[in-house]
């Protein structure tokens, strides 16, 4: 549960060694109770996270990770074939990645997006420091977003946010 939610929660940030962990996972799978595994994943809300997880290792490493694993979730092509464009993300750009992608959900109002700015304040010490990161995610977030790459990790995310949480 922790790597595939940790994978897919935080938009495959961590880069290709999760696709390394979920085809060793596999190879234990024999020691694994998979349907309740599975069940629980289901009941708890993770389902759609361990199934990208599984389905992207066994797509690039070749491991035969779905099958050994019991994957009962069926993951849409354009999920998997957004994995690398999502872990090949440039480690400067991870942030004002996200902070664009959230920007562009339609599902969350204005006033959200406000309140999860906001919130972030008591991670600064100071107002300044805050100030300096609230411009830096703009200036970023801007400046980045008009680059073609940048769109698509952003549509990427975004379809990723969409289909986790659908």
């Amino acid at each position: 549960m922790h790597l595939a939610v940790h994978a897919a929660f935080h938009r495959f940030d961590g880069g290709p060694l999760m696709l390394l962990d979920f085809a060793t996972l596999a190879e234990t799978a024999d020691a694994l109770d998979l349907p309740a595994l599975w069940d629980r994943a289901a009941r708890e809300g993770w389902d759609r996270h361990a199934a990208l997880c599984v389905h992207a290792a066994d797509r690039w490493t070749m491991s035969g990770t779905a099958e050994a694993l019991a994957c009962p979730v069926t993951v849409p092509e354009e999920m998997l074939s957004d994995v690398p464009t999502l872990i090949g993300k440039p480690l400067d750009v991870r942030e004002s990645d996200i902070a664009a992608a959230k920007l562009a959900r339609k599902d969350i109002g204005v006033g959200e997006k406000l309140r999860r700015v906001l919130i972030r304040r008591e991670r600064y010490d100071s107002l300044s420091d805050y100030g300096r990161w609230v411009g830096g995610e703009l200036r970023n977030t801007f400046a980045k977003g008009a680059k073609p790459d940048a769109r698509m990790r952003h549509d990427a995310i975004a379809r990723l946010d969409d289909w986790l949480l659908a």
